[in-house]
């Protein structure tokens, strides 16, 4: 059987990075017989463009332009079975074949985050009507997951939404590339603690995050010494967290901008200790958003052997066992005394990072995730 990833974004964005490229790889690699590729809207439709601007740049008449271009490539891809990755406009090209009957196989739909609230479909609903039969971006999502022949769900969460649409749901975690990241040797024990958050700043949601990385932090770093915060990221909000570095200069933070996604693993093995923190929403859609979330930095903070703090919210409660391999913090007084308790302990922080990569190894790990979906899509018997 030959499958077919389709992705909106291209390898410089996480979720496709390991949701269709690694994912792609790490199934062909546990079941040979799988023909698997790529198809990225933005890596091989249009590469002149930025990451970013497949989300912010494009116009109705842009993306309609890609999805004929995409439909034009898919026509030797009858047979294959497709897997759409996440319910954005790109979804469009093969949920129309899917319509029209061309799809012998027909598709899966890989959901890794919660989008109703942050939808990227067309602006004007006559264009989702033609493209998906209906216009919100619940019922289109609603519509795609229905239709598919299985959901594979990147988090718990997303295991029970998905639930009332289709009667066959895989939990498969986003998981981490555990041979590119990795523990270093040896840490240098006369550097300063290096804590440690990374990501793209797209939005207020993620913004809102990083701004309490950096309260929490100056608090920690009070009672601390020879500690530091790194800051790696880009985005569109990235000069405002900047803006806000500058107004307190007194607390030790740095930063590095846009790293290259192969260039991460060097960075965290500079570093101690990883931060996934999660600011509170009142709007439910968004605690449904982070809620559903299964973020990619956690594993690859904790495949490379870091202490985690995290905010015990979502997918990382189900991840991550508090005070075995990472700590879980309930609120953001709680996540400062967590930074504090990892910061002053080395022990701690040794225990917690060889703890974390043995969970990697066991249960979030490319092979492990390949082996699982494989079987996910031989229980379908598509062939």
């Amino acid at each position: 059987m030959r499958i077919l990833f389709i992705g909106q974004n291209g390898y410089g964005y996480p979720h496709t990075r390991v949701r269709c490229y690694n994912f792609a790889r790490s199934l062909h690699n546990a079941y040979p017989e799988f023909d698997t590729d790529v198809l990225s809207f933005r890596d091989h439709l249009c590469p002149e463009r930025t990451e970013e601007s497949m989300y912010s740049k494009l116009r109705d008449r842009d993306k309609r332009r890609l999805v004929k271009m995409a439909l034009s490539r898919m026509e030797s891809e009858y047979d294959s079975l497709m897997v759409i990755q996440k319910a954005h406009f790109h979804a469009a090209a093969p949920y129309r074949l899917h319509r029209k009957g061309r799809l012998s196989k027909g598709y899966l739909y890989d959901c890794d985050d919660y989008d109703v609230p942050l939808p990227n479909l067309f602006g004007r609903p006559l264009w989702n009507w033609w493209n998906f039969c209906a216009k919100s971006p619940a019922e289109i999502t609603e519509a795609i997951a229905r239709g598919a022949k299985g959901c594979i769900a990147s988090s718990h969460w997303l295991i029970d939404w998905l639930k009332q649409y289709s009667e066959h749901v895989a939990y498969v975690p986003t998981g981490v590339d555990a041979e590119r990241f990795h523990p270093p040797a040896k840490r240098d024990p006369n550097r300063k603690i290096t804590y440690l958050w990374n990501g793209i700043i797209w939005g207020k949601p993620v913004y809102d995050n990083v701004a309490m990385v950096l309260r929490c932090f100056a608090k920690a770093a009070e009672e601390l010494d020879n500690v530091e915060l790194l800051l790696v990221g880009e985005g569109p909000m990235w000069d405002r967290v900047l803006t806000d570095i500058s107004q307190d200069a007194e607390v030790p933070i740095r930063y590095l901008w846009a790293v290259k996604p192969d260039k991460m693993p060097e960075v965290l093995q500079q570093a101690d200790i990883g931060l996934l923190p999660v600011a509170p929403y009142e709007d439910q859609a968004m605690r449904d958003w982070v809620a559903a979330k299964s973020p990619t930095k956690l594993f690859e903070y904790m495949a490379s052997g870091l202490a985690v703090v995290a905010s015990d919210i979502g997918e990382a409660s189900y991840v991550l066992a508090h005070n075995e391999d990472g700590l879980l913090a309930s609120d953001e007084d709680a996540f400062t005394q967590c930074l504090i308790e990892v910061g002053r302990n080395a022990a701690k922080r040794k225990e917690l990072g060889d703890a974390a990569r043995k969970t990697i190894e066991a249960k979030y790990a490319l092979p492990v995730l390949g082996r699982s979906l494989g079987q996910f899509i031989k229980e379908l018997k598509l062939e």
